[in-house]
């Protein structure tokens, strides 16, 4: 019996070493995850959304999942280039491609509606006309024919002009003149370079004209006088011609090059800007012969380059004509 009983102590004693070492594992385990889960709140306490997706999926024991980027909206189109098809001295003809996910058929299809650069709405023309490609129901690609009438370009459109990207929208309704109509809503950000803005040479050349020189004083050693370009501004409001470079030729020979800086251009009307000349009377003679000592006039070129100032950027306009120079004495 006392065998028995000192057996059944022994048990018992074993038996409360390992409840107790049991209990003192998972105190240990409890207060390495309580420890572990504070750290980690505190290590992303900045980032809250993280903390609450990890703690729940830790907690369902389900895979993370990240949120994905908001789609576009539905029935959005995207703007992809403008090309500038002509300018006159009243308007601005642009092509514009977009490719809607909607389009109505027809030949004869008008768009009504706004078009804006930058957030700020062109000043249109009546009449916008659509151009389809393709089959023409349903989504493909649009080229809206727009004249831009430029008397009533706001100034602020000069700050497009620079090296960044600007938003363009095209909103409004496709109709085709039958009663069918669909609404269009095209968006997209272009830079003012090629390939996503295309304006070709010919377009502004006939902005700036080189309407002919002149050369006084002759004498044994130089002639002085000035040349003579006529910039045409199609705004509403002023122009600065940031600088001129040019460069006069006659008989092969060049006479002259120089610049001229800060010119300011007004509104709607051609502007007379002249550029100094000061011409040795070796070059003069041989590009003029007889012409000098008689006075009269002899054929020259102008190569120039006007760069205009036009928000945070510059457009540059080439001049490389051909006029007369007036000699006298």
């Amino acid at each position: 019996m006392k065998t028995f009983l000192r057996s059944a102590c022994a048990i018992a004693k074993i038996v409360t070493s390992v409840t107790s070492v049991v209990f003192a594992t998972f105190a240990t385990i409890a207060t390495s995850v309580t420890v572990a889960t504070v750290a980690t709140v505190a290590t992303v306490a900045t980032v809250a959304t993280v903390a609450t997706v990890a703690t729940a999926s830790a907690a369902s024991a389900e895979p993370v999942r990240l949120a994905a980027a908001p789609a576009p909206a539905p029935g959005t189109g995207t703007v992809e280039r403008i090309e500038v098809n002509s300018v006159t001295r009243d308007v601005a003809a642009l092509w514009i491609r977009t490719s809607l996910p909607e389009r109505v058929p027809g030949e004869r299809l008008t768009f009504s509606g706004t078009i804006s650069a930058g957030g700020i709405p062109l000043p249109l023309k009546p009449s916008v006309r659509v151009v389809l490609e393709g089959f023409g129901k349903g989504p493909g690609p649009a080229l809206f024919a727009v004249d831009v009438d430029l008397a009533r370009l706001p100034a602020g459109i000069l700050s497009l002009l620079g090296d960044r990207d600007f938003a363009v929208e095209v909103k409004g309704t496709l109709a085709d003149g039958k009663g069918g109509s669909v609404p269009v809503l095209a968006r997209g950000r272009l830079r003012p370079a090629a390939p996503d803005v295309v304006a070709p040479v010919s377009a502004v050349r006939s902005f700036a004209v080189f309407s002919g020189a002149r050369l006084a004083g002759l004498s044994l050693k130089k002639a002085e006088g000035e040349a003579t370009v006529s910039v045409f501004n199609p705004a509403g409001f002023d122009l600065l011609v940031e600088e001129i470079r040019y460069e006069l030729f006659a008989g092969g020979r060049l006479l002259f090059s120089g610049s001229r800086r800060g010119v300011r251009i007004h509104p709607r009307r051609s502007n007379d800007v002249t550029l100094p000349l000061d011409v040795r009377h070796a070059d003069l003679l041989a590009a003029a012969g007889s012409a000098l000592a008689s006075g009269g006039t002899i054929p020259a070129r102008l190569v120039a380059k006007v760069t205009i100032k036009a928000g945070a950027g510059r457009v540059t306009v080439p001049v490389d004509q051909s006029a007369t120079v007036r000699l006298s004495p």
